[in-house]
This record gives C-alpha cells, sequence and structure tokens, in this order.
C-alpha cells in the first residue's frame, strides 16, 4: 500500500504532537522523603543503581525490590570529590526521596549517599522547600565542583520587621549571616544547611 507525501507528514505531525503533549504534561507532582535505606547493591548501570531484596527502609517500610535509585549523579561528580562508585555486592546506606510524576510514574532519587560501601559519603540532590513541602531537588553536581568548595546560600524574611537575612554556608561547614537592617538580630541559617537555598558560587 502506497502512502503519499501529504500523508506522510499529516502522520508525522500527528506523532510528534503526542510526543510533545506527553513533555507538556509529564510534570513533577510531588517530592516525598527523606528515606535512609540500608541494603546490598544488586547491580548497577548509568547514574542508577539497584538495591537487593532484603534491604531496610525508614521511616517506611520496603516498597518492593529491587529497589532501583537514579539520580547517582554522573561519574566526574565522584572523581572530583574522590569517592567511589557504590559496586554490586557492597553494602551501602543512601538517604533518598521519592518523586511523583502527574501522570502516576515513581521514582526513587538519591539525595545522599551516607556510606559508598567503602566508609565514604557525597551528597547528590538538595532539596529545596517551599514551607514544609519540597518543590525541588537541585543536582548537587551543577557546578562540577568539589562539596568542600561549594556553598549553599539562603534568604530570610525576619518576621515583624523588614529586614532579610542573607547566609552563605559551606556545605557541611560555617557560615557566614548579613542582614539588610542597621538594628538586625537574630539573623541565622534557618533550618539545616540542605534544606534552605541551592548550591551558588563561593563569595
Amino acid at each position: 500500500m502506497k502512502i503519499s507525501i501529504r500523508k506522510m507528514f499529516v502522520l508525522l505531525a500527528v506523532v510528534m504532537s503526542l510526543v510533545a503533549a506527553q513533555a507538556v504534561w509529564a510534570h513533577v507532582e510531588s517530592v516525598e522523603g527523606p528515606y535512609t535505606v540500608e541494603g546490598t547493591v544488586a547491580y548497577v548501570w548509568g547514574n542508577s543503581l539497584a538495591i537487593a531484596c532484603g534491604y531496610t527502609m525508614d521511616p517506611e517500610p520496603v516498597t518492593g525490590c529491587p529497589l532501583v535509585i537514579s539520580g547517582m549523579g554522573p561519574a566526574g561528580w565522584w572523581s572530583v570529590n574522590e569517592v567511589t562508585f557504590p559496586a554490586k555486592g557492597q553494602e551501602v546506606t543512601i538517604i533518598i526521596y521519592r518523586v511523583s510524576s502527574s501522570v502516576g510514574d515513581i521514582r526513587y532519587v538519591a539525595g545522599e549517599v551516607v556510606d559508598n560501601g567503602a566508609g565514604q559519603g557525597i551528597l547528590l540532590h538538595i532539596p529545596v522547600y517551599d514551607g514544609d513541602v519540597i518543590y525541588v531537588l537541585d543536582a548537587a553536581w551543577s557546578k562540577m565542583e568539589p562539596l568542600a568548595e561549594a556553598t549553599i546560600s539562603s534568604t530570610t524574611e525576619l518576621d515583624g520587621t523588614d529586614c532579610t537575612c542573607k547566609c552563605i554556608c559551606k556545605v557541611g561547614g560555617d557560615c557566614t549571616c548579613d542582614c539588610d537592617c542597621v538594628d538586625c538580630v537574630d539573623c541565622n541559617p534557618v533550618g539545616d544547611e540542605h534544606k534552605h537555598g541551592k548550591l551558588g558560587e563561593e563569595e
């Protein structure tokens, strides 16, 4: 059966429109967590790995096995921080987040490897909160700089004042805070350093 050039273009346009519609509508619906997973690596590929049956997950029960964890980051991020990517058979501890899409897909994304099986850890994603709700997971490797040199910035409006507190914190280190008011008090980072802001350049 022959298909005319015109019909081929029409069919192609329909297919492309369906693909575009999926791209528009399949967005992140919610991010839940963090959950701590401890278990044995069953296999690895690309920037994902799978945890074999028998793992533990806190504070929620096991969700099925193997548990596939994505978002482990590019090889360069592990290399620049001199941390070894987990290998098959190693016992690991990983902090993860459950990411649900608007079309019902669920992924488990790595937030931090606490123990890679060799006593090493690495930060992979930083949750950014709106109140108590996580609305995005920032990739820690966005600037491809060692964590020792990376910073997290946060800006907070102080209650009952017109003051704004701006803090810059070393990842896992000290913070420097400045206030835009003369009589500013209690200008400190709000919550833990991984909860607010996102990776920025060092000042």
